[in-house]
């Protein structure tokens, strides 16, 4: 079996015309902006702070479980091009 590198897709464009690209092409990559990371508060007694930070990390959660939820070349397309981008 090839890797994705070494694999292609056709794609069908409004006006019918097919194309071939790369498993791994970028313009196959899903529209997403992903919550950033941070650290939780130093100072875990600041409520405000801390339901703050949870607030964020369930975005991220969230985040996760779509990622996860698609299709493996989708995940690779996206993840491919996060990190050679």
């Amino acid at each position: 079996m090839n890797s994705l590198h070494e694999r292609y897709v056709t794609s069908t464009s409004a006006d019918g015309a097919e194309k071939r690209l790369s498993a791994l092409d970028v313009s196959r990559m899903e529209k997403v902006d992903f919550v950033e990371f941070r650290q939780p508060p130093v100072d875990g007694s600041d409520q405000a702070a801390m339901d703050a930070w949870m607030d964020r990390a369930n975005f991220i959660i969230e985040d996760l479980r779509w990622l996860l939820k698609l299709p493996y070349d989708r995940y690779f397309v996206l993840l491919y091009n996060i990190l050679v981008w």
